[in-house]
């Protein structure tokens, strides 16, 4: 069963993945950078879990209303705890690399980054929403319960909220990047913008109400085009869309590395998808511990 739900984790993150990699018109990222960053954001659910576990009113505060609660989940148990650990993934590993060289790539590694930590998010969401439905899907003889269910807790809610605020914080981080100046201020709003996203993508989610509900949908359809709209003008700003012959000699370089970064992108993805669910495995694993240790 595990294999069966990892796998509807894994496979629509590597999908949409795809299609941010594909919209990245001019010069390939390298395929081991991003998956170093994806890797990254797996690896910082481990850190956020210890967390939560070590100080539990940060993860289940006491004495709130029920709005007041669903508020403080959302805005500081999930999104700025989250946010600000994928947010040192992008310092480390993205803002001072040499390969974050045009800037559609903020939006690309960041959003990489959010769906790394989706993986292990949807999985454990799906554990936990579906084991019910599969006992159901066994005694009926269908999978269709436990497919729903799976598809419901984990693929339409998380990764679509973790790759899209990723997206537009990358936005502004790549304002920091090339922007002459107001360099801080550009990153602090990478971060604020992304805990602000994801803290109302949450409190839809968590109340209560019907009308929510239906307004998460919109809201999921709004941040798509947002990001279509801001991907759009990063694609036509980078330095690679002038004539081949007005590149200066660096950037004639970076385009030759990023065709033969394309032409072996198959095969890397390929052996390093298999490393990925062996250490995706690996991190459900050490979660489910933490939880039993932390939470019991």
């Amino acid at each position: 069963m595990l294999i069966y739900l990892f796998m509807l984790a894994f496979l629509p993150s590597a999908v949409l993945l795809m299609l941010f990699y594909y919209f990245d018109k001019y010069e390939k990222e390298p395929v081991p950078k991003l998956f170093q960053s994806f890797l990254g954001g797996m690896i910082i659910s481990v850190p956020i879990l210890l967390l939560h576990g070590w100080f539990p009113w940060l993860r289940q505060p006491g004495g709130l209303s029920p709005v007041a609660t669903a508020f403080y989940e959302s805005f500081i148990s999930a999104a700025l705890v989250e946010e600000v650990f994928k947010f040192l993934v992008v310092w480390f590993i993205v803002f001072c690399s040499s390969q974050l060289n045009e800037p559609f790539d903020g939006m690309l590694y960041y959003a990489t980054i959010g769906a790394g930590f989706a993986v292990i998010e949807d999985f454990m969401y799906i554990i936990r929403g579906s084991l019910g439905a599969y006992e159901m899907s066994q005694t009926l003889g269908s999978f269709a319960p436990f497919v729903r269910v799976g598809l419901e807790w984990g693929v339409l809610r998380s990764l679509p909220g973790h790759l899209l605020f990723g997206a537009i914080g990358g936005y502004f981080l790549s304002k920091a990047r090339f922007a002459n100046s107001f360099q801080k201020g550009w990153l602090l709003l990478a971060l604020l913008v992304s805990i602000l996203l994801h803290g109302f993508h949450n409190v839809l989610l968590l109340l209560d109400i019907p009308i929510l509900h239906i307004l998460y949908w919109f809201y999921l359809l709004l941040l798509v085009a947002v990001v279509f709209w801001l991907g759009r003008r990063l694609i036509r700003q980078s330095p690679f869309a002038k004539p081949h012959n007005h590149l200066s000699r660096e950037e004639k370089l970076a385009l030759s590395e990023s065709k033969s970064n394309r032409e072996g992108a198959l095969w890397i993805f390929l052996m390093l998808s298999v490393f990925i669910i062996g250490l995706a495995f690996l991190l459900v694993s050490i979660n489910l511990f933490l939880q039993v240790k932390l939470f019991s």
